[in-house]
């Protein structure tokens, strides 16, 4: 298959990295595939697979009003089978672009990453005029691919979709750039001291503060207990000056890539989050043998969790809630679980994903 993915860049997030892995491996497997990048960098966006193209103009009134005749313009071009849309933006041009007027024969996918309703409340009219749209338009799509069960069922309650439209692909986390062996024992889940993980963008959705304050408090309740932060954003003086006010044993590290190898004796990952489409750290934790904390109330770990098995799924939104989780999900007995646990590892590794992902391109694109 001639296969398109719309994407802002192919690096700076979760969907950037999932195009990257559904690319290589779509390579290997011998599809044609092009990488469309509308973001402001004017660059080749990837100078290893220059088959990439890279929308020509930077300011966003020029995205906005360009980037649907673009999408058009170079399917057809490049006679691509299918294209993929990344996230909302990328999902309203591309159907603008080639579903309005006559349509194109080039069928377009939507895929969404998050909870997409949830998510454009809190971006206050510009959020209620991208719903209202992408309500007209989602259900004209060839297809959509969800990143998680939970994101699916908000596709399919808010947006006038049908059940047949969609398909859940699992995110490509395990494979090699994971650096796991699924066939190797991972280390015993009941290591002390406590050294806590927040692996994501410091951002107020994300909730960093809470967990600088389970450090703490678990650390006032007797525990030996230290943190680490891994990542960057706009909460990082905000969340500096909440570790001073406690006394908190929490370290920055900024953001590494990979990040597990910052922290080679991490024992719990926590992520706070109030909203996760999917959450690919809680995966790639698993993966490495370290079990990881988050509320069941942010919807999409649901997918990214197995309780008792990965870690816990938190009821409640205390930070007393997540500290008792992380007590319990630091007890979880491996030589029972672990089978299980590499298992469900394999249902995210990149040639699982990717297969799931070219089964429903081609369900899609026969019914065009």
């Amino acid at each position: 298959m001639r296969i398109g993915f719309v994407v802002p860049a192919l690096h700076g997030g979760g969907a950037e990295f999932v195009v990257r892995q559904w690319r290589d491996e779509l390579g290997r497997q011998g599809h044609h595939v092009t990488v469309y990048c509308y973001g402001p960098e004017l660059r080749v966006p990837d100078a290893s697979h220059r088959g990439d193209a890279q929308f020509p103009f930077r300011s966003r009134l020029a995205r906005g009003i360009g980037v649907p005749f673009w999408l058009r313009r170079v399917a057809a071009r490049d006679d691509l089978d299918v294209l993929v849309g990344m996230m909302t933006f990328a999902n309203l041009a591309g159907l603008v672009g080639l579903r309005l007027g006559i349509a194109s024969r080039v069928p377009f996918v939507i895929s969404e990453r998050t909870m997409t309703s949830a998510a454009l409340s809190r971006q206050g009219r510009v959020g209620t005029a991208k719903r209202r749209l992408a309500r007209w338009l989602y259900p004209q799509a060839s297809g959509v691919v969800a990143i998680s069960h939970p994101v699916a069922a908000d596709l399919l309650g808010g947006y006038g979709l049908d059940a047949k439209q969609i398909a859940v692909v699992p995110n490509p986390v395990v494979g090699a750039n994971c650096g796991a062996d699924l066939g190797k024992r991972c280390a015993p889940f009941t290591r002390r001291p406590f050294h806590l993980v927040f692996v994501g963008r410091l951002v107020d959705v994300k909730r960093p503060a809470m967990f600088v304050e389970t450090v703490e408090l678990l650390q006032r309740e007797g525990h030996e207990v230290r943190g680490t932060v891994i990542g960057d954003g706009p909460a990082r003086g905000a969340l500096v000056r909440r570790v001073d006010e406690l006394a908190a044993p929490v370290d920055f590290v900024g953001w590494k890539e990979p990040w597990w190898a910052a922290v080679p004796d991490a024992t719990c990952l926590v992520l706070p989050s109030t909203l996760e489409g999917f959450g690919n750290v809680l995966v790639e934790a698993a993966a490495r043998g370290i079990p990881s904390v988050a509320f069941s109330s942010a919807l999409g770990v649901a997918d990214a969790v197995v309780p008792g098995v990965t870690g816990e799924l938190v009821t409640g939104h205390s930070t007393a809630d997540l500290a008792r989780g992380v007590l319990r999900a630091t007890v979880i007995d491996d030589d029972a679980v672990g089978p299980a646990r590499r298992k469900w590892l394999e249902r995210f590794s990149v040639e699982s994903s990717t297969g799931t992902l070219v089964d429903a391109l081609h369900e899609f694109h026969g019914r065009r």
